[in-house]
This record gives C-alpha cells, sequence and structure tokens, in this order.
C-alpha cells in the first residue's frame, strides 16, 4: 500500500521511499505502523497553532479535557495561559518543561501532580480551583490561589 506525506514529518518502520513528480510516496508494510513524530501544528478549540510558539493564551474559551490533549507537542512554551475553561486533567501539560509562568485560575482541578516536573516554573496562577495537595508545587517560586 502507498501513503503519500503531505505535511508532517513521519517515523516509518519498514519502508521504501518513492518519489514520483516531485511527491514522495512510502511503501508501507500491512503490518508497520506508521508514527507522527512531532507535528508542525496542533489543533485546539477550532484553532491551529504552530508547536513552535513561546506563548499561548487559551483562557476563556470552554476547553475541555480532550481539548488540551494534544498541548503535550508544545514543549516550546515558557508562557501559557488556561484560565477559564472546563478542564479537570492537566497531565498533557507535565512535558511542557520549559514553561515558566502558568496560568490554570477557575478550571476544576484538584489534582496538580502533573506540575511537579514542570521545575523551570516561576508563577503559577490556580485561583478557584478545589487543590488539598499543594505538594508537587512546592518548587515555584510565586503560586498564587493558595
Amino acid at each position: 500500500m502507498l501513503k503519500k506525506l503531505i505535511l508532517f514529518t513521519m517515523i516509518v518502520i519498514g519502508t521504501a521511499a518513492v518519489i514520483v513528480g516531485g511527491d514522495v510516496f512510502f511503501h508501507v508494510k500491512e503490518s508497520s505502523a506508521a508514527v507522527m513524530e512531532h507535528p508542525a501544528y496542533i489543533t485546539i478549540g477550532g484553532g491551529y497553532y504552530s508547536t513552535s510558539l513561546t506563548e499561548l493564551d487559551l483562557s476563556n474559551m470552554d476547553l475541555r479535557n480532550e481539548d488540551i490533549a494534544s498541548l503535550r507537542y508544545m514543549t516550546n512554551l515558557t508562557v501559557l495561559f488556561l484560565s477559564n475553561n472546563q478542564i479537570s486533567n492537566i497531565t498533557p501539560l507535565s512535558t511542557l518543561t520549559n514553561l515558566t509562568e502558568l496560568s490554570l485560575s477557575s478550571i476544576q482541578i484538584s489534582d496538580i501532580t502533573p506540575l511537579s516536573t514542570l521545575m523551570n516554573l516561576d508563577w503559577l496562577f490556580l485561583y478557584n480551583n478545589q487543590i488539598r495537595d499543594w505538594g508537587p508545587v512546592r518548587h515555584v517560586a510565586q503560586v498564587a490561589g493558595r
């Protein structure tokens, strides 16, 4: 079976590449899998965002848990605002280790354990949530909303 490579960089196991008229095709064995390495763009709440962005404001967009799953690819982010959304699971944020400022106010979270990996955080805004265990963010210099 031939698969056409259009926009994304892909890692393909067990393939042979064929160039036809400027288009690149990969022959993929039925048992092989094509895996997206790191997309150049992601979709969140109907908007397209480059994964090379360093700052992103997604506040007040009525986002839900499934909407933020692709944030895990935004590893260049240093500033992220997600306040005033319908998010209760922030696990995808655990890969954003370059974050220095993060706003998660009024998003319905109680578990902030995924933030324990964000060692570069200087500012963290957590107003209006149901957080009981603040231990995972004891490394953050400025935590607002305790």
